[in-house]
């Protein structure tokens, strides 16, 4: 015949009462419940769970050996997660969040472009007025911010290059700034709620928990014969899981601070774009060569524009030949080309392909007079 009895926990006010079965005297559970009478002293009672440290005040300790040891087991994190999370909360500066592959691809996207201040946008067509050249910086449409990157990045190699450093560098500063204020913040408060933990002296080491927490789990998860270690892995399980934040590795890019980017940016933009005008400035010869430059470039856009694709025109054999002009030469003034053979003109499926320098009176020949190159021959 199963014996009910019901006790008060004066201590416990938030569990109230709890069923109580029949319980070996020396479980967990009567452990608590013999302090809480002032039968035990905190010094004398010990629990299983090498991360168990004892009982101070009213809450259990735990002092795990590693970071990661904690992570895994109450944070839900497998083995690299956790290693992920140590490092972006102890040294989010040193974590790399992007590869700078991807700072050039913003650039050709035109990304770059668009996080410019309009000071500095202003600036940019001074810059190209300046070898008679103009820009088109009052539309805001996406293929106009792709076509003046490239601009820039033909006629400006050296002042595109720095600026996608620029760019790379602020989103890597924001995004770790974001992160370090996340996990110092919002991510703790998250990671701690379901056992309702504090740091009694490292983040990830050393943890309390109030033990009327501790009972009121029991009380949901719970036998009064169960250790504690597998009350609390139950209840994180069955409901503690539900309430842990994510590992936010996954989507770091929504933590960047945007203050800190566009400061940093717009801060060092600016200032190696008035460099590279007062450079321009100071200097005529290199002012007239890039004059010169500015005509050769003005001459390949009206007839085919820079990494633009252009079908030069149906081959014997039934294929296509294409032709894009990939960069053009300051010093010499050559043309790098590129040819493709297809099998229709609008795929991007290539047969064949081939590279090469050509000069500007072949750019005009290739295109007015196709037949009499044999290419692929």
């Amino acid at each position: 015949m199963t014996t009910y009895l019901y006790i008060k926990l004066n201590n416990l006010k938030r569990l109230g009462k709890i069923l109580v079965e029949q319980a070996n005297a020396d479980s967990d559970f009567m452990k608590i419940l013999t302090l809480s009478k002032g039968k035990l002293s905190e010094d004398e009672i010990e629990f299983d769970g090498d991360y168990i440290y004892g009982v101070k005040d009213g809450y259990l300790l735990f002092w795990f050996d590693e970071e990661e040891e904690f992570l895994e087991k109450f944070g839900g994190y497998d083995e690299y997660e956790a290693k992920d999370i140590v490092w972006m909360y102890y040294r989010p500066q040193d974590y790399e969040f992007l590869d700078y592959y991807s700072a050039s691809e913003d650039w050709d996207e035109g990304y770059v472009w668009y996080s410019l201040s309009s000071d500095s946008k202003k600036e940019v067509k001074k810059l190209f007025n300046l070898i008679d050249m103009d820009i088109d910086i009052e539309s805001n449409s996406d293929e106009n911010a792709k076509e003046i990157s490239s601009q820039i990045a033909s006629v400006f190699p050296k002042l595109a290059n720095t600026l996608t450093d620029r760019f790379y560098y602020a989103k890597e500063g924001a995004i770790s700034n974001g992160i370090e204020k996340y996990m110092n913040g919002e991510f703790l408060e998250d990671l701690y709620r379901p056992l309702k933990l504090e740091s009694w002296g490292d983040t990830f080491k050393k943890l309390k928990m109030p033990l009327s927490q501790l009972m009121l789990i029991y009380s949901f998860s719970g036998s009064l014969n169960d250790s504690i270690d597998d009350v609390l892995e139950r209840y994180m399980v069955t409901r503690g899981s539900k309430m842990l934040p994510g590992n936010p590795r996954e989507d770091y890019y929504s933590y960047e601070d945007g203050e800190y980017f566009t400061s940093e940016f717009e801060k060092d933009s600016s200032w190696d774009i008035e460099k590279t005008i007062s450079d321009l400035e100071d200097d005529e010869e290199t002012l007239e060569n890039y004059k010169k430059y500015g005509e050769l470039i003005k001459f390949v856009n009206k007839l085919i524009g820079i990494n633009k694709e252009k079908v030069l025109g149906k081959n014997p054999d039934g294929t296509y030949t294409t032709l894009t002009v990939k960069s053009i030469e300051s010093d010499t003034g050559k043309l790098n080309v590129e040819f493709n053979k297809k099998e229709t003109p609008n795929t991007w499926n290539s047969m064949d392909f081939k590279k090469g320098k050509i000069k500007q009176s072949t750019l005009g020949n290739l295109i007015n007079n196709y037949q009499l190159f044999d290419i692929f021959d």
